[in-house]
């Protein structure tokens, strides 16, 4: 299934009760974990008594198992706050869930939830850079020649600041390589809240596709522009 729900406990369970949810896509999928309805309260039914902190609690791992170092958020009964509609993403192909009860209960999960869960296609043609939303670079001793086209990922888009997508095309210094990168197809929709004409390309807000190339007698940060096209 693209999507689907799982729900908390709402019957009775032993002390140290442990239900997990193994959420896996497939290799070119991510994971987006998101709570419709969400609410924390302290345990209200125990069948063992434990005095400290977390006696339930629900964790997120980005990982196809319970890896610690891979910790995504923990819920627990006695400090943390609910979130309702937030996005959690994996960053691979899995994405683990543990609620866990020390105590047990005559009554239910004091973590009561109603989870949502969906997979994207998060296709990439070169190798993602760490750090970024988008970025990717295409050797050449790697790949001598492919593809690249706009994230298909459409969990990018849900952005409230500007999306930049960097391409970083590398070649082999000794032999004075180039690279050709030819534009087969090139389209742009309207935008409802950006419907008036701009003619500086440069540097208006709108949809852009800019192609740049490094100076010889440049740091490799800075670049000359040498073609632009938007929408």
């Amino acid at each position: 299934d693209s999507e689907g729900i799982f729900l908390s406990v709402a019957h009775w369970y032993p002390p140290h009760t442990s239900c997990t949810y193994l959420i896996q896509g497939r290799p070119d999928q991510i994971v987006r974990l998101y709570f419709p309805s969400f609410r924390i309260n302290r345990i209200e039914s125990p069948i063992a008594v434990f005095d400290g902190d977390c006696g339930e609690s629900l964790t997120l791992y980005d990982a196809s198992w319970p890896d610690d170092s891979r910790i995504i958020k923990t819920f627990c009964d006695t400090f943390s706050r609910a979130m309702e509609k937030h996005d959690f993403v994996s960053t691979g192909s899995a994405l683990f869930v543990r609620f866990e009860s020390k105590t047990g209960s005559y009554s239910g999960s004091s973590l009561y939830y109603w989870a949502h869960y969906d997979f994207f296609n998060n296709t990439r043609y070169g190798r993602p850079l760490p750090d970024t939303v988008c970025d990717e670079q295409f050797a050449a001793w790697v790949k001598p020649s492919g593809y690249l086209r706009s994230p298909v990922n459409t969990l990018v888009y849900k952005r409230t600041t500007d999306l930049k997508c960097r391409y970083h095309f590398i070649t082999d210094r000794r032999l004075f390589a180039r690279v050709v990168l030819t534009v087969t197809t090139l389209n742009f929709k309207d935008h409802p809240l950006n419907m008036a004409p701009s003619s500086d390309c440069w540097d208006g807000r709108m949809d852009k596709v800019l192609i740049w190339e490094p100076s010889v007698h440049q740091n490799s940060s800075q670049h000359s522009p040498v073609s632009s096209s938007s929408g």
